[in-house]
């Protein structure tokens, strides 16, 4: 599996390996400017290889897990509602959710 990973601002970015779950963080100031996707292959210390791309944003959404419930309201009436798993949090998007089931 392919891991994106962002270039903050500060021109760094933190590879994890998938295997040990150890994380490191480097200088991708190289990358920065590019204005293409870009595969970087990594080797941890323990040997394992792995492939990410560096991705750029100006806002970073943060990965959640969020259980929860919504209601849907249309005209005032209550059309439909169930059970929420938010796994997105971003200014831009606001939320992104896995619908559980029904109420």
């Amino acid at each position: 599996m392919i891991e994106k990973v962002y270039i903050t601002s500060k021109q760094m970015t933190t590879f994890s390996c998938p295997k040990l779950q150890k994380s490191k963080t480097v200088n991708v100031s190289q990358y920065a400017n590019i204005d293409k996707i870009v595969r970087v292959n990594v080797k941890c210390p323990c040997g394992h290889a792995f492939t990410s791309i560096l991705g750029k944003r100006k806002k970073y959404s943060k990965e959640n897990n969020m259980h929860g419930s919504y209601t849907r309201i249309v005209n005032g009436k209550q059309i439909d509602g169930g059970l929420m798993k938010v796994v997105d949090l971003s200014i831009t998007h606001k939320a992104s959710l896995i619908s559980e089931g029904n109420r």
